[in-house]
């Protein structure tokens, strides 16, 4: 006699979930990484990248936790850098549980997320940045960020632990990707290829005479982020951020004649 079944929870993963990938940074404790692995498994995804944090690789406590996602697991990158775990994505996705912050992309909860993340991973990549246990993204970690969200809670305390934080962002891409959705008709440009502009226009801007706050560069590249992750930059718009950056180097140099 065959068991019961379970069609109605057995769904096929949408095509589109193999476009996005789940970033965690410096995660604490093996187990944490491996019941991340079991949560995105369970929703149909596959794509896993931690940035440092704790060995996980062989680790028994994350095989333990991972239960039936080993493949995702050992199949994880582990890379040194952000720009590492960014290289190829089109649009980031910051998690935090902050509230509005000015150095930040405005939060949104995930489920007015998830629509943006299911058209955009139609065609393009798409990734979803999850921060430490204790201290969660660093306001530069979230800059880089297209977007912020998080998964609103009655509480402050007790928070989502990591894993549960990833179920719950998994299951409502899963849940925006079981019906019919269009793909974006973008020609959407890689997260380092607009962070390579925005860093060629403030070196442009120094040469120009500009002086950042403190002498800090950064101080004018994070607000130029916030400004540009309010829009959907396509790779025409990169090459027009280049060559405003090229003028801006040549009227430095005295090359151009001023306007007027």
């Amino acid at each position: 006699m065959s068991g019961p079944s379970h069609k109605i929870l057995d769904l096929p993963a949408p095509r589109n979930l193999a476009n996005v990938t789940f970033i965690l940074v410096e995660p604490q404790t093996p187990g944490n990484v491996g019941s991340a692995a079991r949560a995105i498994k369970t929703m149909g995804f596959t794509q896993l990248v931690v940035v440092g944090g704790c060995g996980f690789k062989d680790n028994r406590q994350a095989q333990a936790f991972a239960h039936g996602a080993d493949d995702v697991l050992q199949g994880a990158r582990v890379v040194g850098s952000l720009d590492e775990a960014f290289e190829g994505i089109h649009r980031l996705i910051g998690t935090t549980h902050r509230s509005r912050d000015p150095g930040i992309p405005q939060v949104q909860p995930i489920r007015d997320v998830a629509p943006h993340i299911v058209e955009v991973s139609q065609k393009f990549r798409v990734g979803i940045v999850f921060g430490r246990e204790d201290k969660g993204l660093f306001d530069i970690e979230l800059g880089r960020c297209h977007l912020c969200t998080t998964v609103p809670a009655v509480h402050r305390v007790p928070s989502l632990n990591l894993a549960q934080a990833v179920q719950v962002v998994a299951y409502e891409i899963f849940l925006g990707s079981i019906g019919q959705v269009s793909g974006p008709k973008l020609d959407l440009a890689p997260d380092l290829e607009i962070e390579r502009a925005i860093q060629h226009f403030v070196a442009a801007m120094r040469q120009a005479g500009f002086r950042p706050h403190r002498g800090d560069p950064e101080t004018f590249a994070r607000p130029l982020r916030r400004v540009f992750s309010r829009a959907v930059l396509e790779n025409r718009d990169v090459r027009v951020l280049h060559k405003v950056a090229r003028q801006v180097e040549k009227f430095a140099a005295g090359r151009v004649n001023r306007w007027g």
